[in-house]
C-alpha cells in the first residue's frame, strides 16, 4: 500500500481514502494527489481527487460536527446571497461529511487558484473589490 504522506498521524493510504471515505460519494475515482498535510493541534489534510464528475477537493477538517454544520449553513447562505463559495458535496446518504475513525472529511468541487500575494497591488485591488461586494449581504447574517 502506498502512503500519501510521511506525516504519522495525518497519513491516509490511497486505498483507505478510496474505500473508506470516497466510497461514500457517488463518484468514480481516477487519481488522488496530496496537496497539503498539516500536523498541528488543528490537524488538516487536502487532496485533489480526479473523478468521473471532474476534479474534487477532499479535506480532512479539524472542526467538530456542530461547528462543521454551522460552516456548511454559512456557505449555503452565502451562495443564496450571490457570494459564490464551494458547496459541500453530499454523500450517497445525503450527509455533508464523512466521519472516518472520528475524523471528519468534506468533499467540494476543485477550484483552481492561488493565494493572494499581499505584496502585489493588483491582487490587493481584486481582493478589496471582492470584499466590498461581499459586505452588503453579510450585514443581515447574525450569529
Amino acid at each position: 500500500m502506498e502512503n500519501i504522506s510521511s506525516v504519522e498521524r495525518a497519513i491516509y493510504e490511497k486505498d483507505i481514502i478510496i474505500n473508506k471515505i470516497l466510497s461514500n460519494y457517488n463518484i468514480e475515482v481516477y487519481s488522488i494527489e496530496n496537496i497539503k498535510i498539516k500536523e498541528t493541534d488543528k490537524e488538516r489534510a487536502v487532496y485533489k481527487i480526479a473523478t468521473n464528475k471532474g476534479d474534487k477537493c477532499l479535506k480532512k477538517v479539524y472542526y467538530d460536527e456542530k461547528t462543521l454544520l454551522f460552516i456548511y449553513s454559512v456557505i449555503e447562505w452565502l451562495n443564496i446571497k450571490g457570494i459564490l463559495a464551494p458547496r459541500f458535496i453530499s454523500t450517497k446518504k445525503g450527509l455533508k461529511y464523512v466521519n472516518y475513525q472520528g475524523n471528519l472529511f468534506i468533499l467540494t468541487d476543485w477550484i483552481d487558484g492561488r493565494k493572494c500575494d499581499y505584496d502585489n497591488i493588483d491582487d490587493i485591488k481584486k481582493y478589496l473589490k471582492i470584499l466590498l461586494n461581499s459586505i452588503s449581504p453579510l450585514r443581515v447574517f447574525s450569529l
